[in-house]
């Protein structure tokens, strides 16, 4: 429960904003005399504090989405109305109603944009204010331009970017919103009345996403949004939740790049835009999950030692060493003193392990490389905060497994020799022969990418396939419904 003060406050504001809106004109003032535009271009200078203050309700509870947005626009305008002008509404205001009916055919909510109240005033707008001149009528006006800026700024960021700009806990993607100057946009609409062809341009343009909304304006035109059609009302959800996560993914991808899926356990290349390679994937444990992310691949590690990090070392090495005093010889596991540089490497019989409780373990723990290795034969790097990565693994077979969470974070690929010769086609030094007689000495060796290529850890749980067929795959990680909580309920386009 708010603390009273808290209520009080917000109270306040609104009362306050009120009073303002109430008291803009002088008695016995009327539009007519000076114009619509000057009185809210007037009121706009004097009150955008007030107005663009965290809490401030305007009509029917409704509250601006991007204040400090508002009042950045308004600031370098010289407080000129985006929407009014002279003789009334600009044109523009059927356009953006048009625009946000259709919000739903982008998976997102109309009404986040108060699209019910700008039609309801419009209404009211077309009907009265249009013809009169009181306080009434301005306050319609005002509130038309405040809700109509804010219905553009909010609803062209959250097609550029995504609803909730990928700030989920489970995301972490460089950001593009520095490409967004919806102020421009704005300012252009306002000058020139044109305002579909803006919003397209912050529209996700990558075909998957076109795909996707392509098959929800067939779910929503045949309604299978409704409980009682008996459609799959999960998979119209799932088609809105891939479509936002299309949505935090730089507009313009440089190619080729790598595309992982983890809800499908599967990798592509992407060069021009198609698939030249695909291949199937392992993915983190349901409690060990492959985050969302995307880094540059720069370098490939043959014949890798693994680096055994703490906690697995503390959860699986040392409970296998105590059961078995050969476990770590077996597995060709080295032991150092400690993870300090230069430490020295000691005989793992040297360690009473009973003796070593999960706290205490201090020592690192070094997997040789070889065709043991965890890692298998080939590892491929793009340094990240979460220290995964793509590797071989010593255990193919788990590949016929249809559902492949058997790591603990990292992705192991199905094709790992194919994908080093395509990421070093470029380097003359390596084909196929020379890249196996490498591995075969079983040398740890380096070897710099000639040309860095990105990587995209996403996922879909729903896509357009290469034969136009959706699929859809379970949400394993829970992922989706994390994203739904974090959306707003999704709304479909207004009845025309």
């Amino acid at each position: 429960m708010l603390p009273i003060f808290t209520i009080m406050k917000t109270l306040i504001k609104c009362f306050t904003f009120l009073l303002i809106t109430a008291c803009i004109m002088a008695p016995g003032e009327t539009l007519g005399q000076s114009g619509v535009q000057e009185h809210i271009q007037r009121f706009l200078d004097e009150e955008m504090d007030s107005i663009t203050s965290p809490g401030i309700v305007l009509l029917s509870n409704e509250v601006l989405r991007s204040p400090s947005y508002i009042k950045e626009y308004y600031l370098h305008n010289d407080y000129e109305p985006a929407w009014i002008y002279q003789n009334g509404i600009r044109k523009s205001c059927d356009s953006i109603i048009k625009v946000l009916k259709q919000a739903g055919y982008n998976g997102l909510n109309p009404e986040y944009y108060h699209l019910s109240l700008i039609d309801s005033l419009y209404t009211d707008y077309k009907n009265h204010a249009r013809n009169n001149n009181d306080q009434s009528s301005f306050n319609t006006c005002l509130n038309l331009e405040l809700l109509l800026t804010d219905a553009f700024i909010t609803y062209s960021s959250d097609l550029y970017a995504g609803h909730i700009h990928s700030i989920n806990e489970n995301v972490e993607w460089e950001s593009h919103l520095s490409g967004l100057n919806i102020a421009d946009s704005l300012k252009k609409v306002a000058e020139n009345n044109c305002l579909s062809n803006v919003v397209a341009n912050f529209s996700c343009m990558h075909k998957g996403y076109i795909q996707l909304k392509n098959e929800l304006k067939k779910y929503i035109d045949i309604g299978a949004y409704k409980a009682d059609t008996g459609l799959n009302k999960e998979h119209f959800k799932q088609i809105t939740l891939n479509m936002e996560r299309w949505r935090w993914l730089p507009h313009i991808m440089a190619q080729p790049y790598i595309m992982v899926n983890i809800a499908d356990f599967s990798m592509q290349v992407i060069d021009s835009n198609k698939a030249v390679m695909g291949m199937k994937i392992i993915v983190g444990k349901t409690y060990t999950r492959t985050p969302l992310f995307n880094a540059k691949m720069t370098y490939l590690v043959l014949s890798p030692y693994w680096e055994i990090p703490p906690k697995i070392a503390i959860k699986e090495i040392l409970p296998e060493e105590k059961k078995d005093k050969e476990y770590l010889a077996k597995n060709n596991i080295e032991v150092y003193e400690s993870w300090k540089p230069g430490a020295n490497k000691i005989s793992p019989d040297s360690v009473n392990w009973d003796s070593i409780s999960p706290k205490k373990l201090t020592y690192r723990f070094r997997q040789t490389p070889g065709p043991w290795n965890a890692l298998g034969r080939i590892k491929f790097m793009f340094p990240n905060k979460y220290n995964v990565y793509l590797h071989d693994t010593p255990q193919p077979q788990l590949f016929l497994k249809k559902e492949r969470t058997f790591s603990h974070g990292c992705m192991r690929i199905e094709k790992p020799i194919e994908l080093a010769l395509y990421l070093l086609k470029s380097d003359t030094s390596w084909d196929k022969e020379s890249l196996l007689s490498t591995l075969d000495t079983i040398s740890n060796q380096v070897v710099i990418l000639p040309k860095p290529i990105y990587v995209y850890v996403c996922y879909w749980t729903a896509w357009i396939d290469t034969n136009g067929e959706i699929n859809f795959r379970p949400d394993i990680y829970e992922y989706d419904k994390r994203l739904q909580t974090a959306m707003d309920i999704i709304g479909q386009p207004a009845e025309e």
